[in-house]
C-alpha cells in the first residue's frame, strides 16, 4: 500500500486555499491513502465554519475523490457548525467519491471553540471510528480522542489527525496489542510519520520512499 502522509503545520495566518492546492497536488503520486492533520480543513486554526463553507468544502473534495477513485483521502479536520445550534470536530473521508464524517468524542478546547461561536459541542458517540480500505481494517483518531475512549478495536491500520504538542505514538494500559501500522499527521511540529507495530513491543519508524514538498510517502 503506497500512504502519502502530509506534513502540514497550521497557522492562524494559513488559509485553507494553501493546503487544498497541497492536498490537489499530491494526489496524482498514485496514492492508495492520503491522511491529512487535524485543523487542516479549517478557514483559520480554531475558527468554526459555516454550514454554507461545509457544504462548498465538502463539494470539493468529493469532485477531487471522484478523480482519483482509487485513492482514499482523509484530508483532516475541521470545526462545522453541523445546525443552527450545534457544531462538532469532524474529521472527512473520501473513498471513490462517496463520504464518510466521523465526529470527535472528547473535548480538548472544542466547547470553548463553540461558544465563540455562539453555538453548542456535540461531542461524536463513544465508539470506534473504523472503516475499510482495500480490505483493510482502519481506526481513525481526532487528536486527544486517542487513549481516552472508552473501546478499542483491532485495527489493521491506526490512524492519528493530530494538533499536539506532545504528538507521537504513545502506548499504555489501553493500547491494543495487536500487530499494525499507525499513521501520524500532525499540524503542530509539524509531523508525518508512521510506524510498524508488531507484539509484544517491537516497532520500528517507516523511511520515506519519497519526499515531495509537503508529502511523505510510505510504502506499507
Amino acid at each position: 500500500m503506497r500512504v502519502g502522509v502530509a506534513k502540514y503545520k497550521v497557522e492562524r495566518d494559513k488559509s485553507i486555499k494553501e493546503y487544498l492546492e497541497i492536498l490537489r497536488k499530491s494526489l496524482p503520486n498514485h496514492l492508495d491513502l492520503f491522511v491529512g492533520p487535524d485543523y487542516a480543513l479549517s478557514h483559520r486554526f480554531d475558527q468554526v465554519s459555516t454550514i454554507a463553507e461545509g457544504r462548498d468544502l465538502r463539494e470539493y473534495l468529493l469532485r477531487l475523490s471522484r478523480h482519483f477513485p482509487d485513492t482514499t483521502i482523509i484530508p483532516g479536520t475541521l470545526p462545522l457548525q453541523i445546525n443552527k445550534k450545534e457544531m462538532q470536530h469532524l474529521a472527512l473521508v473520501y473513498q471513490n467519491g462517496r463520504e464518510m464524517a466521523f465526529a470527535k468524542q472528547t473535548d480538548h478546547g472544542e466547547e470553548e471553540t463553540a461558544e465563540k461561536a455562539g453555538l453548542e459541542y456535540k461531542k461524536g458517540e463513544a465508539v470506534p471510528a473504523v472503516f475499510s480500505i482495500d480490505g483493510k481494517k482502519a481506526w481513525i483518531h481526532i487528536c486527544g480522542d486517542r487513549g481516552r475512549t472508552q473501546n478499542v478495536y483491532d485495527a489493521d491500520l491506526e490512524i492519528i489527525l493530530a494538533q499536539d504538542i506532545k504528538a507521537g505514538f504513545h502506548f499504555g494500559a489501553a493500547t491494543p496489542r495487536n500487530p499494525r501500522h499507525l499513521i501520524l499527521s500532525d499540524s503542530y511540529h509539524p509531523k508525518a510519520e508512521i510506524l510498524r507495530f508488531s507484539p509484544p513491543n517491537t516497532h520500528k519508524l517507516l523511511k520515506p520512499i519519497e519526499e515531495i514538498n509537503s508529502l511523505r510517502i510510505f510504502e506499507i
